[in-house]
């Protein structure tokens, strides 16, 4: 499903323009998805708010089943890890997180290029594919360099950042490129903490964890 508030002028590399905010990098314990997901603070038309509070109920559905026999619902296994798409255009990098900790996982770490390549088709085959595709477990730390959430510079092993990628400081959370062209597939630096009226850009969520 893709939600249209507002169309904004886009740069060549799929970044709308003039979009700032603050980043949102915390790692504390889980909220409830009503804080995760607190769709009334968002300034949206009434409309808007219905459709996402119809997107929250799928990941409520989701993390009621996680604690069940049927837990392994929607992941797809490959190697030693699950992933799991939740196709919802998501603002915030932490939301995206959190939702992921409450099914048992976090945001994926991708470690090769047959990774990537995995996780993009799984990106591909959603009914609707952002331009920002989907959240990555990357943040950029203290010393401007990009780690996994796991510690792990992204420095000292595999990366498949799109050209021109990173460009901005301000920028400090990682996702995949989902439509683009040349850039589909690639990763990016994007703010924490996307502007409302980019929602129908937005990431989806990205799930990971280890398999049983």
């Amino acid at each position: 499903m893709i939600v249209l508030i507002l169309v904004s002028s886009v740069s060549a590399n799929g970044k709308p323009q003039n979009a700032s905010s603050n980043s949102a990098l915390s790692d504390k314990a889980p909220q409830s998805m009503d804080q995760t997901f607190n769709i009334n603070n968002w300034g949206l038309g009434k409309v808007d708010r219905k459709l996402l509070i119809e997107m929250k109920s799928k990941i409520d559905s989701l993390y009621e089943k996680s604690g069940k026999a049927c837990r392994e619902d929607g992941w797809v296994r490959h190697g030693n890890s699950l992933f799991l798409i939740i196709n919802i255009p998501t603002l915030k990098w932490s939301d995206a997180r959190r939702t992921c900790q409450m099914l048992g996982g976090d945001l994926a770490i991708i470690r090769s290029a047959a990774e990537n390549n995995f996780i993009f088709d799984l990106v591909k085959k959603q009914k609707t594919v952002t331009s920002w595709g989907a959240w990555l477990g990357f943040v950029r730390k203290a010393d401007n360099k990009f780690h996994w959430i796991d510690d792990t510079p992204l420095a000292r092993g595999y990366t498949a950042w799109g050209r021109g990628e990173p460009n901005t400081l301000s920028e400090k959370c990682g996702n995949m490129f989902g439509a683009g062209g040349s850039y589909a597939g690639k990763w990016n630096d994007l703010l924490c903490d996307v502007n409302p009226v980019h929602l129908k850009y937005a990431p989806v969520i990205l799930c990971q964890k280890k398999a049983n």
